[in-house]
């Protein structure tokens, strides 16, 4: 199973006892890297909108095509806001369907988006049952044995949450005596331990402790994953608090990013996939999207 960041019942990133030395990682790692995966929108750049923008404009992808009489079908799951859920009327709604539909315009084809089980849906793509998993997966070790990927087309970065009346611009010296609170066991943990050892750390169960932590000002800050973040901070419950810093796009924590997973070996429909990401990243569609689902954008 690919690993999860934000919804029910996912608590983020989990490591093992023995995922990074904190010594490979080295100051780069403490670097906010605000790179190739987003674009400035507005004219000051303090103020600005961060957009996603994974491709780099000079990238050429090789040509491809598939059959135009077989719909694409997308293999999905229902249970993971606001990426994928269920609506009131029964449809399915979400950052990726839309993505999917999007893609489907893009290349003038015919899909389908067929919800599944999160733990069916590899063994459903390797059975022929789809022919695309579009669920915010992320190019896991498990997953790449088992499938080829698309390149990421959304990143999720670490970001600080803090109470709107601490005025706070995190860094290892300002947040020497504040309480962070994080979800246990994941990458943020993990991280702060790694690289803000002056603060005080507050492990809770769950992303949700978390924001209830700093809402009822238990805590000071959070560092959490970009999108939960944005979302809870989109909500009434949010109204306490604000992003603080910058985001950080650290692999070795917070992975590569959400990818397209197709079966191993189907060549010609990963890189018709890859073309249509471009393209929506390219000509703006990938920012619709992500402005929809996150008016509170978390990069």
């Amino acid at each position: 199973m690919s690993i999860r960041l934000f919804g029910a019942g996912r608590a983020g990133l989990r490591f093992g006892a023995a995922l990074v030395a904190v010594g490979i990682i080295g100051a780069a790692a403490f670097a906010q890297n605000l790179g190739p995966a987003e674009t400035r929108v507005g004219n000051e750049a303090s103020s600005a909108l961060l957009l996603p923008n994974q491709f780099d404009p000079h990238l050429r992808l090789p040509a491809a095509q598939i059959a135009a009489a077989t719909p694409i079908r997308f293999l999905t799951e229902n249970d993971y806001p606001p990426f994928q859920i269920t609506a009131p009327d029964g449809s399915l709604t979400g950052f990726n369907i839309d993505l999917a539909r999007a893609l489907c315009a893009e290349l003038a084809h015919q899909c389908t988006i067929q919800p599944r089980r999160w733990d069916t849906l590899l063994d459903a793509l390797a059975s022929r049952a789809g022919d695309a998993i579009i669920a915010g997966m992320r190019p896991t070790p498990e997953i790449l044995a088992r499938a080829d990927v698309t390149y990421p087309y959304l990143k999720t970065p670490g970001r600080f949450v803090a109470r709107r009346d601490l005025a706070l611009a995190p860094t290892p010296q300002t947040l020497s005596g504040h309480t962070v609170a994080v979800a246990s066991g994941t990458a943020h943990e993990a991280f702060v331990k790694a690289f803000f050892p002056a603060a005080t750390l507050r492990s809770l169960s769950s992303a949700g402790a978390v924001f209830d932590a700093l809402a009822r000002g238990e805590v000071d800050v959070a560092f959490v994953d970009g999108p939960s973040a944005a979302s809870w901070l989109n909500s009434a419950n949010g109204a306490c608090c604000a992003f603080a810093g910058d985001p950080y796009f650290e692999s070795r924590f917070f992975g590569e990013g959400m990818i397209i997973a197709v079966r191993k070996g189907d060549d010609a429909m990963r890189r018709v996939l890859n073309q249509a990401l471009q393209r929506l990243s390219q000509n703006g569609r990938l920012g619709d999207i992500y402005l929809k689902y996150f008016p509170v954008g978390f990069y």
